[in-house]
C-alpha cells in the first residue's frame, strides 16, 4: 500500500504511488470551491502475523481529497506535522 517517493523496494526508490500521480508534481494552491472528502484508510491483520498490532481493523491514516469535475481530476492533501497539512 505504501508507494511513491521516499519508499524504497530492494534499494530502488518508488516513483508511482497508490493514490497519487507523483509525476504531476506539487500544486501550490488548490482551486477554490471544490467538494472536499475525508478519506480514511484502515488496516488489519491476523494475530500471529509478523508486526500485527491488532486483529481488528484500525485507522492507519487520513488524507483529504478535493475533486474538480471540470477537469475530471482531484487533489490529495497529505498530513504533515501535527496540526498542519501538506498539499499535493
Amino acid at each position: 500500500m505504501y508507494a511513491g517517493p521516499g519508499v524504497f523496494v530492494n534499494g530502488i526508490e518508488e516513483t508511482e504511488g497508490f493514490i497519487i500521480q507523483w509525476s504531476k508534481g506539487i500544486v501550490a494552491e488548490r482551486p477554490n470551491g471544490l467538494q472536499r472528502y475525508e478519506v480514511l484508510f484502515y488496516e488489519g491483520c491476523d494475530i500471529g502475523e509478523w508486526g500485527c498490532r491488532s486483529g481488528d481493523p484500525f485507522l492507519s491514516y487520513v488524507v483529504l481529497y478535493d475533486y474538480d469535475p471540470s477537469m475530471d481530476q482531484g487533489y490529495i492533501y497529505l498530513p504533515g506535522n501535527v496540526g498542519e497539512l501538506g498539499n499535493l
